[in-house]
């Protein structure tokens, strides 16, 4: 029997796939978070500069001071111009990283739209995984195996589209072996588009399932991501 619970797409798996280092990972979490403003990345964003902060304090404070001392400022006097001093160098710090990271925030735009619909399908995929479990206490016979076969398949080639477009994301963000792989993944992309759209002419006018719909308009998105990408390269 087909399981929804292992189409979710684990972080374990995001990994592999994007490949991307520590500073990445913050630069995503910055455009997340103070970009698009969802409040988990921008928690993370906030802890990440009071921890830039605490770190530039340590450092700071007691090398200005002891440059202080040693230019023969006295004990009594050494207070203002240390905190004149090390706080405009913080603050200098603080502006240097949201500038940074602000620059290499937007190389990952693309990724982030993708990882935001990883993020509706995983939510779409635990939906489904919770109705079918009711469903299958109700009635070992359910006379909804056609239809749950259909939303396995469709979710299952959503799911295809996802990981073949990071991979698509992440050749043309680095720029190796893109132009050979291109065609092929590209008509990978496509076959699955072909797939999705039978999915939508199949609808029934009558059948408005919510997370079927919100299933196909996720894979739509995939699609149009991906022209977006290729359009602004």
């Amino acid at each position: 029997m087909k399981e929804f619970h292992k189409l979710n797409i684990t972080s374990r798996e995001l990994e592999e796939r994007l490949h991307i280092d520590a500073i990445a990972n913050i630069a995503i979490d910055f455009y997340r978070g103070a970009i698009q403003k969802k409040g988990k990345y921008l928690l993370s964003t906030l802890l990440t500069e009071l921890g830039l902060i605490a770190i530039a304090i340590v450092l700071i404070l007691p090398t200005t001071a002891l440059v202080l001392q040693g230019t023969g400022t006295s004990d009594r006097d050494i207070l203002p111009p240390l905190l004149i001093i090390s706080f405009s160098l913080i603050g200098l710090i603080v502006l240097g990283f949201n500038i940074y990271f602000w620059q290499r925030a937007k190389q990952f735009k693309p990724l982030t739209h993708l990882l935001d619909e990883i993020d509706k399908y995983n939510r779409v995929v635990h939906s489904v995984t919770f109705v079918d479990r009711l469903n299958s206490l109700q009635s070992s016979n359910s006379p909804e195996g056609e239809k749950r076969l259909e939303t396995f398949n469709l979710l299952q080639t959503i799911r295809h589209s996802l990981m073949t477009a990071l991979k698509v994301e992440r050749l043309m963000r680095e720029q190796t072996q893109w132009i050979a792989s291109r065609h092929e993944l590209l008509a990978t992309l496509e076959s699955d588009l072909d797939v999705l759209m039978e999915f939508t002419a199949r609808q029934d006018e009558k059948d408005n399932s919510q997370l079927f719909n919100e299933a196909l308009q996720i894979g739509l998105n995939v699609h149009k991501e991906i022209k977006r990408f290729q359009r602004d390269r």
